[in-house]
């Protein structure tokens, strides 16, 4: 059960991403635990500093906490209901 709650969960954070970078930072940051200084550091092509990836960071964050699916699955947790 915790599995498919990993997966629906992942697949609403995928869904608030809108491009490849968006995707891959979502992977680094919240998969591999990545601070935003080594995330620009490994891929200084799509971040040329650490300022973008905040900056990327900040706006995906922003449409993850505004994704209806994510508040409903939050709020059933929170709850202790099991998430849909």
């Amino acid at each position: 059960l915790q599995q498919v709650n990993v997966q629906k969960t992942w697949t609403a954070i995928e869904a608030c991403c809108n491009d490849e970078r968006d995707h891959l930072l979502a992977r680094l940051t919240f998969l591999a635990g990545l601070k935003p200084r080594h995330i620009a550091e490994r891929y200084p092509d799509l971040f040329p500093d650490v300022s973008e990836v905040y900056r990327v960071k900040r706006n995906l964050l922003d449409r993850l906490r505004r994704d209806p699916t994510l508040r409903r699955m939050c709020e059933n947790g929170r709850n202790g209901r099991l998430v849909e």
